[in-house]
């Protein structure tokens, strides 16, 4: 679940902020997993956690990495960790997810633009207890002193229905105002799956245009009708 996407008044190089609750205690997730308070007291209490938020070095990934560990990768690294705090009304833990401009931040500020619903999931190790619950189902308690948070990473909702058109025509105002590399549009584009988003994925492989180029997605007048800078990289 996430807020408003927050773009003015941010600091130097973060494409966008976004309140995330990463953390809901006392209630069962989708992986069947339920939370206590003390789970999250026990991040906002650890010293690690906190001397990360400090320094802007929590970083999280576009999707969860193989390994738990935070570890800074220019492939995958999509934002920072700025803040994190308990909602007392709502009884969640929440973070704030600063969208860094690199093709991973990209990649998903442009999903968040054209308003996909973005999940996110927290990245961390720790002991699990098996119970049941009174009216009769399973479910796994994460045990509070055992648990050491990580991170949280963006992650594919499966339960939220994008909508490709939506995304499609976002890549392609951002890929032709030159916002966008190819290898974002690219990325974009087949992650929509639809038939006419792969046919645009194919037309930004092969695309001519560069940079200050004012002809369209497709047009290929530009080959030796207009002035270039450089070659879009």
């Amino acid at each position: 679940e996430r807020s408003e996407v927050i773009r003015e008044n941010l600091p130097k190089g973060v494409l966008a902020r976004v309140w995330y609750k990463i953390m809901r205690f006392g209630k069962r997730n989708e992986n069947k997993r339920i939370y206590e308070r003390a789970c999250a007291e026990k991040v906002l209490s650890d010293k690690n956690v906190l001397k990360k938020l400090k320094s802007r070095t929590l970083f999280g990934d576009q999707e969860h990495p193989e390994l738990s560990q935070t570890k800074l990768n220019w492939q995958t690294t999509s934002h920072i960790i700025s803040e994190m705090r308990i909602n007392e009304e709502e009884q969640v833990l929440e973070a704030a997810f600063d969208i860094l401009p690199g093709n991973p931040g990209a990649f998903i500020n442009s999903l968040l633009e054209a308003g996909c619903l973005v999940g996110v999931s927290t990245r961390a190790d720790g002991g699990l207890s098996e119970e049941i619950s009174e009216s009769g189902e399973k479910y796994s308690r994460v045990i509070p002193e055992q648990y050491v948070f990580y991170s949280a990473d963006f992650t594919a909702d499966p339960s939220t229905e994008n909508k490709p058109e939506d995304i499609i025509r976002s890549t392609k105002s951002k890929y032709e105002a030159n916002e966008i590399n190819k290898e974002v549009a690219c990325a974009l584009f087949e992650f929509c799956g639809t038939p006419e988003a792969l046919k645009l994925s194919e037309s930004v492989k092969q695309d001519l245009q560069h940079t200050n180029c004012k002809h369209k997605l497709g047009e290929k007048q530009c080959t030796g009708n207009c002035a270039h800078n450089k070659s879009k990289q």
